[in-house]
């Protein structure tokens, strides 16, 4: 099981930022989060995922059975979950 923000949230789970993250990766962005004291969060470390990201990542790893929960906050999906199992299990994908 793994859980990863939701790019389209509109705020950064990790970092708390509203909206920073739907701008462009540049130079600004990475100034401001050190200015914020989050200079952890520079470079490239924010990859974030939406949910056909998502799935196209699954299909690479050839994960047949796996199911993706979106997490809601305020009915907006924040996170997701991806449960996978065995191959001898019903197969369910969503």
């Amino acid at each position: 099981m793994i859980t990863t923000p939701n790019k389209y949230f509109p705020i950064e789970i990790h970092t708390r930022v509203p909206l920073l993250h739907w701008g462009p990766k540049n130079l600004i962005f990475d100034i401001f989060l050190n200015l914020m004291g989050k200079s952890w969060a520079t470079g490239d470390y924010m990859n974030l995922l939406n949910k056909n990201r998502l799935l196209k990542l699954m299909k690479h790893t050839n994960a047949r059975n796996y199911k993706i929960i979106k997490n809601r906050f305020l009915g907006m999906t924040m996170t997701f979950t991806v449960i996978w199992w065995e191959d001898n299990l019903p197969e369910y994908k969503s």
